[in-house]
């Protein structure tokens, strides 16, 4: 093919491709993301009192302080897991909106981070009631 040819092929493609038709076209590409960050959820366990009750229960300081080991373990195993099911939440509601919902998609980010902290609270303060309740009973 001359050079010519490929002139009049490029031109012809440039104007097919800025035609008023194509641009009204939906995007195949997945939304643009709003770019406002946010803070994670804090997964922090409580430990008030924690030490004091195993002690009242009629722990020894060295039970009291293994249990005490036990349910911070058992909290940090639950923040990972609530730590990944945020993500995996926070990524599938990023491709729930467009550009200009930047507004809308941060109060939904919030509201995400706020419920993962919520449900890592409950979660962690029934383990801490089930601990002392199997101590009671023992």
């Amino acid at each position: 093919m001359a050079a010519a040819e490929y002139q009049c092929v490029a031109a012809s493609a440039e104007a097919l491709l800025s035609h008023s038709a194509f641009r009204c076209l939906p995007s195949l590409s997945p939304p643009p993301l709003p770019t406002q960050a946010i803070e994670p959820p804090r997964f922090e366990p409580s430990l008030v009192g924690l030490h004091d009750k195993l002690m009242q229960c009629g722990c020894s300081a060295e039970a009291a302080r293994a249990l005490e080991a036990v349910y911070e373990d058992s909290c940090r195993q639950l923040a990972s897991q609530c730590a990944a099911a945020f993500s995996t939440g926070l990524h599938d509601l990023s491709r729930s909106f467009r550009a200009g919902e930047g507004a809308l998609y941060h109060e939904w980010q919030h509201s995400l981070v706020l419920a993962f902290e919520r449900q890592y609270q409950e979660s962690a303060a029934r383990m801490h009631s089930r601990l002392l309740d199997e101590v009671r009973s023992a």
